[in-house]
């Protein structure tokens, strides 16, 4: 079975507070039955068709501005 990844919008914010929103990359994984599918959050976003990954502390660098920002850690 191949991979299935959904992008959901989520909020972020820079160190200057601008705050921004970017889509999430998540993977929807089923049990071995195929019922009950499970969305797992991967840390990677999407900013502009531009894959890119999140660092332990949920932040990145933004691809326009180079500057840090926090993603939402819900």
């Amino acid at each position: 079975m191949s991979k299935i990844f959904i992008l959901k919008e989520v909020k972020a914010i820079s160190r200057c507070g601008m705050k921004i929103v970017v889509k999430r990359v998540f993977e929807k994984i089923f049990n071995e039955y195929g019922t009950k599918p499970v969305c797992v959050p991967l840390p990677q976003i999407v900013i502009n068709e531009k894959v890119i990954g999140l660092n332990d502390e949920n932040t990145f660098i933004h691809p326009g501005t180079k500057k840090r920002v926090q993603g939402d850690k819900k």
